[in-house]
Formats: C-alpha cells, sequence, structure tokens
C-alpha cells in the first residue's frame, strides 16, 4: 500500500534509514544521504548545507525524518482548489513525487540544482514564482 505518497518498499527503507542514524554510523549515514540530495548544488549551497546539517543534534534530524514520514501532503492538496505549483528538480522525477500523486499540480523543473532549489539559483526561482503569481492576476475572459 501506499503510506502518505510512499511504497512499503520506500516506506520500510526509510525506517531502515531512521533505526541505522540511531546507530554509532550517524555522520556518515547523514552525511551520504544530504550529499545525494545535494547533487547538483553550487560549492557554496553545499558548504552550507552540510554545516547547517552538522551543527543541528542528531535527535532534532532524526525526529525531523521521522515527521516526514508522518506528514500527508496529497490529501490537502488534492482537496485544495486553489491554484498549485511547484518548482521540482530531476530528483522529484518519481513515481511518489507530488506532481505525479496530484494530477492538479502544475509544475516546472528547473535543471542544474540541487533539492535546495532556492539556494542555488534564487534568481530563477524568484522569477519563475513572479510569474506563477502574475497568471494568477491575469483577468480570466
Amino acid at each position: 500500500g501506499q503510506i502518505n505518497g510512499t511504497t512499503g518498499y520506500e516506506e520500510a527503507a526509510a525506517q531502515g534509514l531512521l533505526a541505522a542514524l540511531r546507530s554509532d554510523a550517524y555522520a556518515e549515514l547523514i552525511g551520504g544521504y544530504y550529499r545525494e540530495q545535494l547533487q547538483g548544488a553550487r560549492y557554496e549551497v553545499e558548504t552550507q548545507v552540510l554545516a547547517d546539517l552538522m551543527a543541528t543534534p542528531p535527535a532534532t534530524v532524526i525526529h525531523f525524518l521521522e515527521a516526514l514520514l508522518e506528514v500527508d501532503p496529497v490529501t490537502p492538496l488534492l482537496a485544495y482548489p486553489g491554484p498549485k505549483f511547484s518548482l521540482i528538480t530531476a530528483a522529484n522525477e518519481t513515481p511518489s513525487a507530488l506532481q505525479a500523486l496530484v494530477p492538479s499540480l502544475s509544475f516546472e523543473k528547473l535543471e542544474g540544482t540541487s533539492h535546495w532549489i532556492h539556494l542555488d539559483d534564487p534568481a530563477r526561482v524568484a522569477v519563475r514564482l513572479e510569474r506563477f503569481v502574475a497568471e494568477l492576476s491575469r483577468p480570466t475572459r
């Protein structure tokens, strides 16, 4: 079955990661997990994100990741009748990504960024969000 947009396999993998993070291998595992999310990041972004990660107590990081498994973004997105838009990266092109689970969610992929899209290319993010807002304010005929 699906749990918050994840398959049972993904849920098991996430639970396995959380269990491993509670071990002495925390620093190595969390660093690897974040480096995977940082593929395509500018050097400055990678440095900042990893420094922030290592400055955060492990219990806080683990609780944050646990909370992600409990959040259901799909149900409210499906119910929301207003305009929806998401900026994604290549890493978001999976069957369990929001734009795959919520067909009414318009989206655009920005190339050349990591998961931290707003840090990697804030100007392009701002331009695209401003365009979305401008499209909302155009009169309908």
